[in-house]
């Protein structure tokens, strides 16, 4: 990977003069740094090493480096150095990225660490892969020990006896203070592999460190010179503060001795380091010092590259295993018989993973999908394995590859020489029960989940750096609401860019003005040191996290590979390193994914066959029998003519399956084409929504293309919008060379996929397979490596070779560079798709059973429960307020008797959506209604479920008392009655109490369960809109205003005022600044673009208000309607349009304040 700094940039050398010393041979014998730290030092699993209770001496001890690993490899090749030791306190997290980045640079990088003993500090490097396994071990039983001792487990306790234990193939250096006994102790064990070592850095200190090392000089124990560096270059040391500040939880005005002192500590050249100890220190000594840390070097061998990694072998010919369950599942898949296609590529794909020695990779996920689906769980392989017929055959994945066409060196090559990569996704809600299985079968001395580095992003960087310059909770948070999505580069980069001219005009810099639009004073030096700082440490690790399902299972055990550390999620154990981590050791990583949508097509296939089921016990009808059509497999939907449309009630007796649902249904593409697509998978968010009139899917593979279309690959390559003109026929289908046509056909000859770029540069430049699979990892990569550029001009040269026009050629590789940032393989786009049918299916007939599932399997996708309900509600759905004598935990349906089959069942709302109230809870309430019989009043209620103050007053607030209490004042009032149940004859008659406003119960729905059943916000607030803000916002002449349904009926390029409740907010990376903001109504929602060249000027507006006024030109394009943003206005509720709180006591607090309404945004990317 390439550098994330420029190394030429960062040359900082001590301001005073050094004097003279004899020159030596740098890099070749000179000077090896052995104890580098990088800001990857002490970070652990959800936290850091725990440091706040430290003394002033353990603090320092603690400190970590300054920069990312990378920068630190690619600052010893500046300084002429060939080999650096990455020495992080406690951790070998970040040793996998520094070794990327040497074998980029020609840097050899020795793996190591600091333990932090209680005896003092000592410093592990690895000379051979026992030594490796050796400090994996002392890591992991550090990790181990403290959650066996019940301590927190964000510490780390190293017992030298372990160290002792596990000395073999280690080399050593111990650091003062260090005690006598301990230091005789590791003699013994590590003999002449010990060294004591010796750093200079200006401070009182060193005179201690020279005295140590003098002293076990004359004992036998040889010194070792170091910088001990922290910090890339002197220029850092600031930033070092804040990072010591954040991690001591204190102020960086605070912290004092616990900061460094001076910027002495950082990485250092070998003539720099020699002079520098010669102030201190004879020459000659300095040398000696110097010396051994290059024989120290030497003798560490090992490097990551050596690690031999096995995957677990359960049969004695995995290959023969292979092939047979391959063809067997080939003649389930193809009962008429295996096609001469299909055969032919199966055995092409078995040579490849022969040759590879991958086939028990294939047997465990294999037998990992079995397990699950024996157990009912929906599951389904994604990604690039589903260009393996393979995998398509033992049932890992659901796309014929083969009929598809699509491409299999995109998975899996020799050329390559990489292991397989096989996602699968599972319910997301029972995933868990799939990982404890593979931890069941192969042990956790075998299997360990990958991390997830869990680096500062905007937000989070201006929070926590806040804290650490003084601001108050109250300015951070009003900081980080004008970070959308990465913008604190924007207004970091504003900044700098104004400068003093700007100042000149009397203009203040953006991050200053924007600070200001939200009352924080911008030209604070504290806010301005927080903004600058913040955006510097945005990539930093903040804490290791879990990743959502990658697993290395291995053959060996696994902590010879790498520690292991406990989570603290239960029954979990995980690697520090990433999935890019291990990937780039060449291990073997299977992704148990949870996937929401899974989740709820079960649910939702499963309210659909008791409602059949129910309605055949009332006609009499046996439900046993399959759907009456021909069985259709998820895939065969390419391929197959279209089903005939089969409405519900011709379905009076069917056991619906993901498998069985009739394909290509016209009515379902009806209602795509229109975008009636709530909650339906991948195609649910306004950019999604958008497209859908102007593509107008007619069959499976359109959705295919759907589903791909919308990500800056063809966006940024300009593929977009000659595609959908090729699709109307606005534009001849047009194919840049013959040879090309069989690769771009189905796609009108414009690339969408990242199968269709490989296979034109295979046919169209003269790639190989395998080379082709390079250019995908390349531009995959090229932010990061800059490898891409590379391939322009051999794309270039081969296509005109062939006869390619160069214009496409061109557009060809400005593609490219948009599949970096996000492209889909058109096999995944595939899987996803026929998720996309079948939710789309299943909303079509099935609204209340689809809006049901919907609800019990959140959180996921765009859309939370109010838009959820509010969108069944449109396709005429009875939705039913919570009630104590009616709602479970979960949503369920309720369908009256003398109802006809042919009507939709209610949706009555589940107490999951109570906000405060536990499940356990719930459980024993719903099991006292079964067990005795509805409730009477909220007194019985309380008593004979027992509930606490909490849960009472969750459900009296939710409005689940009130058709017991009559209105929820009174059941507000009875749930804080807690008069024991031996005075329960004495109780007095409860005070007149009125009803609660419509208004009133409006702001307590949303607060307690995030939606109103019969109101909107809206209708409150847009009386005193219309009077108030219209004139404000335009002057005098005022455009008329329009809600969500007039808004379709306004003439293209016309004026308009809308308005509504900010739900969605939406701003690309690849949109130009531009912001999508979705305004609700009672009616229905509002998409408004507001355009990046405005969208700084109402930046403050846009992200903090919960209602929003736009003055916006209206346009139309088919179906499609879009209000671009000329204005933006916040709207403030007046004073009486919700009316008073309902209960002070519960509810105080609740006013008109932006910030206080109940109302909240969901903001994506």
């Amino acid at each position: 990977m390439k550098p994330r700094i420029d190394p030429s940039s960062r040359l900082v050398l001590e301001e005073r003069a050094l004097p003279p010393v004899r020159p030596t041979p740098a890099a070749a014998g000179g000077f090896v740094e052995l104890c580098a730290r990088t800001s990857f030092s002490g970070v652990t699993i959800e936290g850091y090493g725990a440091v706040e209770g430290r003394s002033l001496l353990d603090a320092r001890a603690a400190w970590p480096g300054a920069g990312l690993p990378d920068e630190v490899v690619a600052r010893a090749a500046l300084l002429g150095q060939d080999t650096v030791a990455i020495a992080d306190v406690d951790t070998v997290a970040g040793v996998v990225r520094a070794h990327a980045a040497g074998r980029e640079l020609g840097v050899r990088v020795i793996p190591g660490c600091e333990l932090l003993l209680d005896e003092g500090s000592l410093v592990v490097l690895p000379t051979t892969p026992r030594g490796w396994s050796n400090l994996c071990a002392i890591l992991t039983l550090a990790r181990d020990g403290t959650r066996q001792r019940g301590l927190d487990k964000d510490d780390v306790e190293h017992r030298l006896d372990v160290v002792l234990e596990h000395a073999g193939d280690l080399m050593a250096i111990a650091w003062p203070p260090f005690a006598d006994e301990a230091l005789v102790r590791l003699r013994a064990a590590f003999g002449e592999r010990l060294s004591v070592g010796v750093t200079l850095q200006d401070v009182p200190e060193d005179d201690v460190g020279l005295a140590f090392a003098h002293r076990w000089q004359g004992q036998g124990i040889p010194a070792v010179l170091s910088a001990r560096p922290l910090l890339v270059d002197a220029a850092d040391r600031r930033f070092h503060d804040v990072l010591c500040a954040l991690r001591q939880h204190r102020l960086v005005a605070r912290a004092g001795q616990r900061l460094l002192p001076n910027s002495v500590a950082r990485q250092r050249s070998h003539d720099e380091l020699r002079a520098h100890a010669a102030t201190r220190v004879d020459v000659d000594v300095v040398d000696r010092w110097l010396a051994r840390s290059r024989a120290i070097a030497q003798a560490c061998t090992f490097q990551l590259g050596q690690l031999k990694y096995a995957f677990p072998v359960d049969d004695d010919d995995p290959c023969g295993q292979l092939r047979a369950r391959a063809f067997a599942g080939a003649r389930e898949r193809y009962p008429h018989g295996i096609p001469a296609d299909v055969v032919a590529q199966l055995e092409h794909e078995l040579a490849i993973v022969a040759d590879l020695d991958v086939a028990p990779y294939f047997l465990t996920v294999k037998d990992i999908v079995d397990v699950a689906r024996a157990r009912g769980i929906l599951c389904q392989g994604r990604g690039s394995a589903a260009n393996s017929a393979l995998c398509y055959c033992l049932g890992v994945t659901s796309i014929d590859p083969v009929r598809m066409g699509l491409f299999f060196e995109r998975f899996l090559s020799k050329e390559r020489g990489e292991p397989p990569d096989i996602d699968v996704d599972f319910e997301h809600e029972r995933r868990e029960e799939v990982i404890q299985d593979i931890y069941a079968r192969w042990g956790r001395d075998h299997a360990a989940m990958v991390c997830e580095v869990v680096s500062f992003r905007g937000r989070s960087a201006v929070r926590e750096v806040g804290k650490a310059f003084g601001l108050s909770d109250v300015v951070t948070g009003r900081l980080a609401e004008q970070m959308l999505h990465g913008s604190l580069a924007e207004l970091v980069g504003a900044a700098d860019h104004a400068g003093d001219a700007g100042r000149a005009r009397g203009r203040r810099p953006a991050a200053a003005a924007a600070a200001r639009a939200v009352g924080v004073d911008g030209d604070d030096p504290a806010v301005r040191q927080t903004l600058a700082m913040a955006l510097r440490l945005q990539g930093h690790p903040r804490h290791l996290g879990i990743h959502s399902g990658g697993f290395v299972l291995t053959r060996q055990k696994i902590t010879d590979l790498a520690p292991v550390e406990p989570a603290r999620m239960p029954g979990r154990a995980v690697l520090p390193w990433d999935k890019d981590d291990v990937d780039e050791l060449g291990l073997f990583k299977m992704d148990v994914l949870g996937l929401g949508m899974l989740t709820c097509i079960r649910k939702a296939l499963a309210l659909v066959n008791d409602g059949v089921s129910s309605r055949a016990e009332q006609a009499g009808t046996p439900s046993s029998t399959s759907m009456p059509i021909a069985r259709v497999d998820e895939a065969d939907a390419v391929a197959t003519a279209p089903a005939a449309r089969r409405a519900p009630s011709a379905m009076s007796a069917v056991p619906l399956a993901l498998h069985t649902i009739p394909a290509e249904d016209p009515a379902v593409y009806d209602a795509l084409c229109v975008a009636d697509t709530v909650g339906v998978f991948q195609v649910e968010s306004r950019a999604q929504m958008s497209m859908l009139p102007r593509l107008r899917p007619r069959c499976f593979y359109d959705l295919v293309v759907q589903v791909a279309i919308i990500r800056p690959g063809p966006i940024q390559g300009g593929m977009v919008h000659p595609y959908l003109r090729r699709r109307t026929g606005e534009e001849p289908v047009h194919y840049p060379h013959a040879s090309l046509r069989p690769i771009l056909e189905r796609t009108l000859g414009v690339p969408l996929f990242q199968e269709q770029v490989m296979r034109l540069a295979v046919v169209g430049a003269g790639y190989s397979p395998g080379e082709a699979d390079q250019l995908r990892r390349d531009m995959a990569a090229w932010r990061k490596s800059g490898r891409l550029e590379r391939h322009r001009q051999r794309l270039i040269a081969g296509f005109e070779k062939t006869g390619v026009d160069v214009e496409f050629a061109d557009r060809l590789y400005e593609q490219i560079k948009g599949f970096g940032e996000y492209g889909f393989p058109e096999s995944h786009a595939a899987s996803f798709a026929i998720l996309v049918y079948a939710s789309a299916w299943l909303k079509r007939w099935f609204p209340a059973e689809f809006a049901c599932a919907l609800l019990n399997s959140l959180p996921m996708g765009f859309y939370g429960p109010s838009q959820i309900v509010a969108d069944a509600q449109r396709h005429g759905v009875v939705v039913r307020v919570v009630d104590v004598n009616a709602s479970e935990w979960d949503c369920t349906l309720e369908r009256d008797g003398g109802r006809s089959a042919a009507d939709a069942p209610a949706l009555r709302l589940g107490l999951c959506l109570v906000k405060g109230l536990r499940q356990d809870v719930v459980t024993a309430l719903v099991a006292e209604r079964t067990r005795q019989g509805s409730f009477v009043d909220v007194a019985d209620v309380v008593r004979r479920a027992r509930l606490d103050k909490r849960a009472r007053l969750a459900l009296a607030r939710a409005g689940a008392f009130d058709l017991l209490a009559g209105h929820r004042r009174a059941a507000l009032w009875a749930a804080l009655d807690t008069r024991p149940p031996l005075f329960a004859a004495l109780r007095d008659e409860p005070p007149p109490l009125s009803a609660p406003t419509q208004g009133e119960l409006l702001l307590l729905d949303y607060a307690h369960t995030g939606l109103s059943v019969d109101d909107h916000p809206m209708r409150h607030v847009r009386p005193a809109l219309l009077a108030r803000l219209a004139t404000k916002l335009v002057g005098r002449r005022a455009p008329p205003y329009v809600d969500s349904r007039g808004v379709t009926h306004v003439r293209h390029g016309s004026r308009a005022l809308v308005a509504g409740l900010v739900t969605g907010r939406q701003r690309p990376g690849t949109a130009d600044g531009t912001c999508f903001v979705t305004l609700e109504d009672e009616h229905g929602s509002v998409n408004v673009i507001v355009w990046g060249r405005d969208f700084d000027r109402w930046r403050t507006t846009i992200v903090s208000a919960r209602f929003l006024l736009v003055d916006a030109v209206i346009e139309r394009q088919g179906a499609v309607v879009h209000a671009i943003a000329l204005a933006v206005a916040a709207v403030t509720p007046s004073a009486d349009a919700f009316g008073r709180p309902v209960d002070d006591r519960a509810d105080a607090g609740v006013g008109l304040d932006q910030l206080a309404l109940p109302f909240s945004s969901r903001d994506f990317r």
